[in-house]
């Protein structure tokens, strides 16, 4: 089960579930830690799952209201596309999903 619930009406259901098994992946692939430039890297990599910009930070606010990222650090943004690029932004430690 993930941990972005959506309701059956969500038209962005499929989406989130993306967000969510891209920040897994990241944070399975760098020992917990999640890169918000590196997880916009893993869905740049699969154009076919369509993920709308706006999905991305309510999914992330989401795991950190439910408990299943906390803040780790911060780095610089890359986001040229979205426009954040030198921004500085949270990183986070994956707390998981049982």
């Amino acid at each position: 089960a993930f941990p972005v619930d959506a309701t059956p009406a969500d038209p962005h259901a499929d989406a989130r579930r993306h967000v969510v098994e891209a920040i897994a992946l990241d944070a399975e692939l760098h020992g917990g830690i999640v890169s918000p430039n590196r997880v916009r890297a893993h869905l740049a990599a699969m154009p076919e799952w369509e993920v709308p910009p706006s999905c991305v930070g309510s999914t992330y606010r989401a795991l950190r209201l439910a408990g299943h990222l906390a803040y780790a650090g911060t780095e610089i943004s890359d986001d040229v596309r979205g426009g954040n690029a030198g921004k500085i932004h949270r990183t986070y430690r994956w707390v998981g999903v049982a």
